[in-house]
């Protein structure tokens, strides 16, 4: 992802699109907005923690 790009990721239930995003979200230096569902707001902050070497997601916003 380089400057202000617009990316999507589709595919169906299961097949692996939050692990990639977490994966790839964590290893940019640059803001990340991640979209998700009200209820699952919570879940993919925890997760993407997780994910991140230094445990933290300064760069990273998830929002509903």
């Amino acid at each position: 992802m380089n400057g202000m790009g617009l990316s999507f990721c589709f595919g169906a239930s299961g097949a692996g699109k939050s692990t990639y995003l977490q994966k790839l979200a964590v290893s940019q230096e640059e803001n990340i907005l991640f979209v998700v569902p009200d209820q699952y707001t919570m879940q993919m902050q925890k997760e993407l923690v997780q994910a991140s070497p230094s445990h933290g997601i300064m760069n990273i916003d998830v929002l509903s």
